[in-house]
């Protein structure tokens, strides 16, 4: 079985081969052949029946959006939520963004707005993507957080750059 790791990083497990990576993507798990989901399939899991449907429908909790770009410039340590799994953290003068998905998707909207337009978050150190799905890597958000982050340095899984 083919495996990828980077070389350069240390592992804890000196016997760890990497992840498994075939056909130019990774699996997750050795044991098991993932197959591709066709349109249909996702169309009958989005039309099936879903025992939490009901309840995820009646649930009207939304966290309150405190508007404002201070937390851009404040110098202080911090994490603000920026909805999903994006956070802007600064942690000793160094700033990170991870994941970032600040816009609707499509069947996944935003049940909140941003506390602060796009093109304010600005002085981004560091851009953490965890993985390649589509709401942890949103490439329309990149591509206006990017432009007003000069030397913004990513960190990425393997094969994601």
């Amino acid at each position: 079985m083919p495996y990828l790791s980077n070389p350069a990083l240390p592992f804890i497990r000196e016997d760890y081969p990497g992840n498994r990576f075939e056909n130019g993507q990774f699996l997750n798990d050795a044991h098991i052949e993932f197959e591709q989901t066709s349109f249909w399939e996702v169309v009958k899991w989005q039309i099936g029946k879903n025992p939490q449907k009901a309840e995820k429908k009646a649930d009207e909790f939304i966290l309150e959006v405190i508007p404002g770009a201070d937390f851009v410039t404040d110098d202080r340590d911090l994490i603000v939520w920026l909805g999903h799994a994006s956070f802007f953290i600064r942690l000793a003068g160094v700033s990170f963004l991870t994941d970032p998905c600040l816009r609707s998707l499509p069947m996944i909207p935003r049940k909140v707005g941003l506390p602060c337009e796009i093109r304010e978050l600005k002085g981004i150190d560091y851009l953490l993507l965890s993985h390649g799905h589509r709401d942890h890597f949103d490439k329309p958000s990149l591509q206006k957080i990017i432009p007003n982050n000069f030397g913004i340095e990513a960190l990425v899984p393997l094969k994601l750059g």
